[in-house]
C-alpha cells in the first residue's frame, strides 16, 4: 500500500504541476479558470499549492476550462505493480458511491468507444 500511495501522490503533483503549466502556457489567470470551471478562485490556488486533494470531477471541470482533454494532462506510464483498481480508488476517494460508479461507467463507455474506432 506504501508504493501505491507514493506512486499516486507523485502522480497526483504531476498532475497539478500539468494543469498549472496549461493554465500559463495560455496566459490564464487561476481566475479565469476557476469562473469557467465554476469554482472559486482560492480553490484553484488550493490546488495548485497541494494543499488540496483534486478529484475527478474537479479535474474533468479544469481540463474544459483550460480547453484541453483529460489524456493530455495525466501522464501515460504506470508502473506494474499499481493496479488500474488503486489508482481508480485514489482518485475517486473523496466521491459517493454514486458518483464513483457514474465514473466507472464513463471509463467503460469511453473503453467500448476507443476499441471501436
Amino acid at each position: 500500500m506504501e508504493t501505491e500511495n507514493s506512486y499516486c501522490d507523485a502522480k497526483m503533483i504531476q498532475i497539478i504541476n500539468n494543469l498549472r503549466d496549461t493554465r500559463i502556457r495560455k496566459g490564464m489567470s487561476q481566475l479565469d479558470v476557476a469562473e469557467r470551471a465554476e469554482l472559486s478562485r482560492t480553490y484553484i490556488y488550493k490546488i495548485e499549492k497541494y494543499k488540496c486533494n483534486i478529484t475527478v470531477s474537479v479535474l474533468i471541470k479544469i481540463c474544459q476550462a483550460l480547453g484541453v482533454k483529460v489524456s493530455q494532462i495525466i501522464p501515460d506510464e504506470t508502473p506494474e505493480e499499481i493496479s488500474r483498481a488503486d489508482v481508480f480508488q485514489y482518485l475517486t476517494k473523496d466521491m459517493n458511491e454514486k458518483e464513483q460508479n457514474t465514473v466507472l461507467e464513463m471509463v467503460r463507455i469511453c473503453v467500448g468507444l476507443k476499441n471501436t474506432i
